[in-house]
């Protein structure tokens, strides 16, 4: 099992910023990518975003070209790890379940393909479960769930989130 982390997430791993560094009453948009070959196999971690606890998640758009492979992915919540270390799994698959990216994905709003259109405002410590808000930020990301021949090509997302 491989963790790897997004080009967003390299930087934020080499410089950090704290709950406390977030400012309320703004919205965010993260897009990002990847452009190299990336290749993922089965219980593979990418982080691609980290959120404080009571960030509001608007938006979640997946866009990939023709990966192929055999490969399904699973979007959910893991706790921020520290550097590169990739957190203990919240919940790894409260985004989505079993994207196909064997073929090219159009841009795909994940934010309601598990959570029902009633958890819109909710916060992200909510969508992910978690019976209080917790004192860490949340890593948005995926696992790779299925199958052994891996997924190599490009990948891109678009998130927007307000705190």
């Amino acid at each position: 099992m491989a963790h790897q982390l997004s080009p967003n997430m390299t930087l934020i791993a080499a410089n950090p910023p704290g709950i406390a560094e977030t400012s309320l009453g703004r919205t965010r948009t993260v897009r990002d990518s990847g452009t190299k070959a990336l290749t993922y196999v089965e219980d593979d971690t990418v982080a691609l975003i980290r959120v404080p606890p009571h960030a509001v998640l608007d938006e979640f758009f997946w866009m990939c070209d023709d990966l192929g492979g055999t490969v399904a992915l699973d979007f959910g919540f893991w706790r921020a790890g520290q550097g590169t270390a990739i957190g203990a799994a919240i919940d790894p698959n409260g985004l989505a379940t079993l994207v196909d990216c064997a073929s090219a994905v159009a841009k795909t709003d994940l934010r309601y393909e598990v959570l029902a259109i009633e958890t819109t405002g909710q916060e992200v410590w909510e969508l992910a479960g978690l019976s209080a808000r917790p004192d860490y930020d949340i890593d948005i990301g995926f696992v790779a769930t299925t199958g052994t021949t891996p997924l190599v090509g490009d990948i891109a997302w678009l998130i927007n989130y307000h705190v």
